[in-house]
């Protein structure tokens, strides 16, 4: 097993590395790994076909500050 860790960003570069190294887990935001997806299905991948993802553990975006919305 090999942890590719990445941050927010280069999007297009993680949907190879994804693609590339048969990756076939995620860890992090619902939201980021929703980027992902509608990126591969941008740059024309079959997101079945072509990346090996079987397993997502996402974790729970930013809260708000209650008091900053104006």
């Amino acid at each position: 097993m090999y942890l590719y860790p990445y941050g927010v960003g280069n999007t297009e570069q993680q949907v190879h590395i994804l693609k590339d190294f048969k990756a076939t887990g995620y860890c992090g935001t619902p939201s980021f790994l929703l980027n992902i997806a509608e990126k591969a299905e941008e740059m024309g991948l079959n997101l079945k076909k072509d990346l090996n993802l079987q397993v997502a553990f996402v974790a729970a975006e930013m809260l708000q500050n209650p008091s900053a919305q104006n």
